[in-house]
């Protein structure tokens, strides 16, 4: 998507968009699933996107917990940005879990109040022992990869002044969390 808003073809930007919007991705089954409550998200990409990297960690043999307890929809004009953020996120939740013993990459949705909406995510890392190295342009700890996600991650943060991230390592799990304001 950044390429095609870069070179200016709105045309082809717009077609991507609408791909995201109308995705149906499968959902059969998912009731018996960790996934449920995946109706209170209100936003159709983002609720697309929890979906597909349900599927793409259930293909690595690792459970993703989906934790929201009423309805989340983000107000930000800005939603494609942020469905990219976590977008990263969760893949590189799954990646890093994918090489731990512990199979379980958790997504929690908290409606603060009507302004503040907070998404975390938490995965093992028991070999992470510098976060500030994480976000280092370059940095990465999976082969054959350029290290620039969550440096990407932090230049859409930044370009975005309702966006903040926040980050933590505790008891050999990364919790990063990405704060929504301004809402409504």
């Amino acid at each position: 998507m950044e390429g095609f808003a870069k070179k200016g073809n709105q045309q082809q930007f717009k077609a991507y968009y609408q791909q995201l919007v109308h995705q149906q991705p499968q959902t059969e089954n998912l009731e018996e699933l960790t996934i449920s409550h995946i109706d209170y998200l209100k936003n159709e990409p983002l609720r697309g996107l929890i979906i597909q990297k349900f599927f793409a960690a259930k293909q690595n043999n690792i459970q993703l917990q989906l934790e929201v307890e009423q309805n989340v929809e983000i107000h930000n004009p800005d939603i494609l940005s942020i469905v990219r953020i976590l977008g990263i996120l969760l893949d590189n939740a799954i990646e890093q879990t994918a090489q731990e013993t512990e199979k379980l990459v958790q997504c929690a949705f908290n409606l603060i109040d009507e302004k503040v909406i907070e998404i975390t995510i938490a995965n093992p890392a028991t070999n992470l022992t510098n976060i500030d190295q994480l976000f280092a342009n370059g940095y990465t700890t999976k082969q054959d990869h350029h290290g620039f996600g969550l440096t990407n991650v932090q230049k859409l943060v930044k370009q975005n002044k309702n966006l903040f991230l926040e980050t933590e390592l505790l008891k050999h799990h990364l919790n990063i969390t990405l704060m929504i304001t301004g809402e409504k």
